[in-house]
């Protein structure tokens, strides 16, 4: 029997929008046990927006803003209020009031965060006005070695890889790519300072999963830093960063959030409407649990359950370590059911709201999936 990837999570193929949400309803059964999931958020906003339903899109990014805030991602609360700008004009109060939260937002360390700090009310807003947003598909190149560099570009959410081409002795055959190095989110790149210099890029740039960056061109950066100097300041401190990392080091963040990103064994036991008939036991693991509730991957081989039949039923979730010796079992409600495939394996996924629970409880539930996290899956 194939053995399930203890690491995977439906959450991520939901935001990438390969697991199909058919309804907004099916979003918020979601979110119910998700609350606190900025890209969740961000996600149920584009399936609204493209409903054509702008006013309920515009809320959900403003939740998703304030979230990516309160997790520490600078970049991408402006990825999800730049989504928002686009369907509502901003005006100067409402660029003003987010430049202000912006200030509040603890550093994360990310050069680009430092230097989008640093700026003053009005040079930010000047920035904002000029940033575009790009959403690109994996094995899309953005850039290829020769172009003219034209434009910063910052990285909101996926990766992407450097490449250099390579030649070969017999001319009329093509170069191969030759990799140099990985660029994650809150990393950029883009060798446009300085402005007088008319540079060509070195390097083929492609993405190598779903993409969002933030773009700026460089005519755009010109005119705002001959209006506000300090920014072209800020400019020579990213380029020089640029340089030193080799072009290819990709600057990682730590996320912290109340949303536990684990890898935990979970039992689910789904019992009947009918009293004194036996539940149904399933088996799998979750690396999506929060105080609202839990999402399960499955093992493949509950691929045929009909999970879907069985919605609004009340299930008891079993958290426990390996060997079962120390578990602990929250009662709630099956909520959703999907499937998703994983490496050409069509898996199911549980999403179960649980019950209100006490505070004693609610705090040992996250002190309980913490340490197991921590306990290494054999």
């Amino acid at each position: 029997m194939k053995i399930i990837n203890k690491d995977v999570s439906i959450i991520p193929h939901i935001i990438a929008g390969s697991v199909e949400i058919k309804s907004s309803a099916e979003f918020e059964q979601i979110l119910e046990i998700f609350p606190d999931n900025p890209e969740l958020h961000k996600a149920f906003g584009d399936y609204l927006l493209s409903e054509k339903k702008f006013f309920a899109a515009t809320s959900e990014y403003r939740v998703a803003t304030s979230l990516f805030f309160e997790a520490g991602m600078a970049l991408q609360a402006i990825g999800s209020k730049l989504r928002e700008w686009k369907i509502v004009e901003p005006r100067n109060r409402d660029r003003r009031a987010f430049y202000v939260a912006l200030q509040q937002t603890k550093p994360s360390g990310a050069p680009l965060d430092e230097c989008l700090a640093k700026m003053s009310c009005s040079e930010a807003s000047a920035i904002f006005k000029k940033m575009e947003l790009v959403s690109l598909p994996a094995g899309e190149l953005v850039r290829k070695a020769g172009d003219e560099e034209l434009a910063l570009y910052m990285i909101v959410s996926g990766s992407l890889i450097d490449s250099i081409s390579k030649p070969v002795a017999d001319k009329g055959k093509d170069s191969s790519v030759v990799p140099v190095g990985h660029l994650a989110e809150n990393y950029f790149f883009g060798d446009i300072y300085p402005f007088k210099e008319r540079k060509k890029s070195e390097l083929y740039v492609q993405t190598t999963s779903k993409v969002e960056l933030i773009k700026i061109n460089k005519p755009d950066l010109m005119t705002i830093c001959g209006h506000y100097p300090d920014v072209e300041t800020g400019l020579k401190v990213l380029s020089n960063y640029y340089l030193r990392s080799g072009r290819a080091k990709a600057f990682k963040v730590m996320r912290q959030t109340s949303r536990q990103q684990l890898s935990i064994k979970m039992t689910t036991r789904i019992y009947p409407h009918k009293s004194g008939l036996s539940p149904l036991v399933l088996k799998g693991y979750s690396s999506d649990i929060s105080l609202g509730g839990v999402s399960v991957t499955l093992d493949p081989k509950y691929r045929d359950i009909p999970s879907a039949a069985m919605l609004g039923r009340t299930v008891k979730v079993t958290i426990s370590l390996t060997d079962e010796t120390v578990s602990m079992s929250i009662l709630g409600t099956l909520a959703w059911s999907k499937e998703f495939t994983i490496d050409n394996e069509r898996v199911g996924a549980l999403g179960i709201k649980f019950n209100e629970m006490p505070p004693s409880l609610r705090g040992m539930l996250l002190i309980f999936a913490n340490a197991i996290g921590r306990v290494k899956v054999k």
